[in-house]
């Protein structure tokens, strides 16, 4: 398979899991979206945790083991640069279950994904959530604990 990444998102994804990268690869052919950031060094991820815009020096960025990725809505010329990035989260949701999708569609593959949709979710303010919000939250955390337990089933083989 050709690489349906571009240039600049590969440069992103140096030192990240090849298997995660396959995964990231393979969901880009369904949804539009650009690589963020994949690998961090501990110095970068202080800097973050310092400035709010994460909550843990424990990210498995660090270790390669995570990316950041947005949507991109192409304004028709097919070049990430020229369309527009979008942080919505009904696109974000799009993104996740691409995400989620490319697993068990990338052959020889095993990983297991958490959202960071899911962990927003888990660090709200759960009384300032309307009803709506708190059933999607806990829709979302049941389907992640289903997952972990498959993973568990097929360590414990």
């Amino acid at each position: 398979m050709r690489s349906p990444l571009t240039i600049r998102d590969h440069q992103r994804l140096a030192g990240v899991h090849p298997d995660l990268v396959r995964v990231v690869e393979r969901a880009r052919l369904a949804v539009p979206f650009i690589v963020v950031e994949g690998l961090r060094s501990k110095e970068r991820q202080a800097k973050l945790v310092q400035a709010g815009a994460s909550r843990t020096m424990n990210s498995r960025h660090i270790t390669g083991h995570a990316v950041d990725l947005a949507y991109w809505l192409d304004d028709g010329d097919g070049v990430p640069g020229s369309g527009e990035v979008r942080w919505d989260w009904p696109l974000a949701r799009k993104l996740a279950a691409a995400m989620k999708a490319a697993v068990p569609a990338t052959p020889g593959l095993f990983v297991p994904l958490q959202t960071g949709e899911v962990l927003d979710i888990e660090s709200a303010n759960i009384e300032s959530m309307s009803h709506d919000v708190k059933q999607e939250a806990l829709k979302q955390m049941q389907e992640m604990m289903a997952n972990m337990a498959a993973i568990m089933a097929k360590l414990s083989k």
